[in-house]
């Protein structure tokens, strides 16, 4: 069984025969504990500190590294400030530790296909989740379908009201090409191609989330003339309190459940969010990662999260 070599041919057959007939596998967890193996997983997130998405990852990383702490497992945190050249820095610092394997929430596809590149060099095996990079050696994605969850969102969009124009806000730290958010914009510009073509979608982008430039990239006039508005990412409730602000209305559409986003989606200023699940996603990390190195077992490469819709009414009872 150990396959060291010493046991005639005939002994084998004889005892894969036996395995068959009864059904034996081995005790994977017994084994690895006996050999006393370890595994240290490195996790490469934006600081969680003031991202309270990522504090939910952490929270399911956690969980399954208390679950697999007795079999060995131990995870090693690498926070970057949100920035790629942060990101790289702390992607290179894991390369030069002695790690198991990798778990990341790509940032942009060009820095994440770069670190990708590198492990793969070094056949160190990696993680992706919450966005997905295409054409990737990954063991496994674990996030949603962003094409798919965009599409979804414009559907939400254009069941909400009547109107010729939908607006797009894109807030983003660094305004350059970020794989999960140009998937549900494609997926959601898709939507209105296939069903609704004659509305017109203007999208705006927004690095600097000051007053100022909310006013002058959100025109509180041309606003109440909107059908809907769409944030792809976590930030609604920036544009959910530019519309309190000024007393306005507007069907607004967003992803996650953190505090600032449940607070206006119970005050009617967001309609709609969409829940990646991000605790979820984090424990499965680990868990698929433990599987596939120490239980040695095959995992899918997508392990795809369900596309939840979030209103007031059922809020209090979706978890993260």
């Amino acid at each position: 069984m150990h396959q060291r070599g010493q046991v005639s041919q005939e002994n084998i057959d004889k005892v894969n025969k036996i395995i068959k007939e009864l059904g034996y596998k081995p005790n994977v967890y017994a084994r690895n504990l006996a050999l006393n193996k370890t595994f240290t997983f490195a996790v490469l997130l934006p600081q969680p500190k003031d991202l309270e998405y990522f504090k939910a990852t952490v929270l399911g990383i956690e969980k399954a590294e208390e679950e697999l702490h007795s079999f060995g497992v131990k995870v090693q945190y690498y926070f970057h400030n949100y920035s790629n050249s942060s990101f790289k820095t702390q992607a290179a610092k894991i390369m030069k530790d002695n790690v198991s394997a990798v778990v990341f929430a790509p940032l942009s596809e060009g820095s994440a296909n770069e670190f990708t590149s590198t492990c793969d060099k070094s056949k160190l095996p990696y993680v992706l989740i919450d966005s997905n990079i295409s054409e990737q050696k990954a063991l496994t994605y674990i996030g949603q379908d962003a094409f798919q969850s965009g599409y979804l969102a414009a559907k939400l969009c254009d069941n909400k009201s009547t109107g010729k124009n939908i607006l797009i806000v894109k807030i983003a730290e660094e305004l350059e090409s970020n794989s999960v958010l140009e998937q549900r914009i494609k997926g959601f510009r898709a939507y209105f191609s296939d069903k609704n073509p004659d509305v017109s979608i203007i999208e705006t982008n927004i690095q600097n989330t000051t007053t100022q430039q909310l006013s002058k990239h959100i025109n509180t006039n041309t606003l109440p003339t909107v059908r809907a508005v769409f944030v792809p990412n976590s930030r609604a409730h920036i544009v959910a309190s530019h519309l309190q602000k000024n007393h306005l209305k507007v069907p607004l559409v967003g992803y996650d459940l953190i505090q600032k986003n449940i607070s206006f989606l119970k005050s009617e200023y967001i309609d709609f969010l969409i829940n990646q699940k991000p605790t979820e996603q984090g424990y499965k990390a680990v868990k698929s990662l433990y599987q596939a190195l120490a239980l040695k077992e095959d995992i899918s490469p997508l392990l795809l999260m369900p596309l939840e819709i979030v209103v007031k009414e059922n809020v209090d009872f979706s978890h993260s």
